[in-house]
């Protein structure tokens, strides 16, 4: 779990936000956090540990809840999304999650790591020195890893949208 916290932190660092694992700095918050201009705020709890097949509970949800508490008293966000990364399943019948809580799997993230990892291969062999920035943005832009257009790639499921 810890190497999967860094690796999204450092997924969100690749990315140009500011990125910091809150839980283990500060021994509160999320997992991951990643912040987007000071106004957005990707606020995550890494639940990859759990099994394919398993439903969000109730204190799960309470966590990610605290987590956006934790959030809003500390960044000066006008949107924090609330992401659970983990595996796609709806929550238990006795949890109520927020209306924009979201869902995504690890895979997702991996995916837009490999699509980094390419966009660096074409930033190599095509940018000169002094247009390193211009050739970045565009091939980031290219391949959705810009905001928002990287909502679209991790594509978040609505966790209520998720039936048992």
């Amino acid at each position: 779990a810890r190497q999967t916290e860094e690796a999204l932190r450092c997924l969100g660092e690749y990315l140009g936000f500011s990125s910091s694992r809150p839980d283990k700095e500060f021994g509160t918050g999320p997992d991951v956090l990643w912040v987007i201009d000071n106004e957005i705020a990707l606020c995550m709890d890494a639940k990859t540990n759990k099994e394919a097949e398993s439903e969000y509970r109730k204190d799960e949800l309470g966590q990610l809840s605290d987590h956006v508490e934790w959030v809003r008293d500390n960044y000066p966000c006008q949107t924090i999304i609330p992401c659970l990364v983990g595996p796609e399943r709806p929550a238990t019948n006795t949890a109520n999650p927020r209306e924009d809580v979201r869902v995504a799997a690890l895979q997702k993230f991996f995916e837009v790591g490999e699509m980094i990892k390419t966009a660096f291969r074409n930033i190599e062999m095509t940018a000169l020195p002094i247009t390193v920035p211009e050739v970045t943005a565009a091939e980031f832009g290219k391949r959705g890893l810009l905001w928002p257009a990287l909502l679209d790639n991790l594509n978040l499921v609505t966790l209520r949208d998720l039936k048992n």
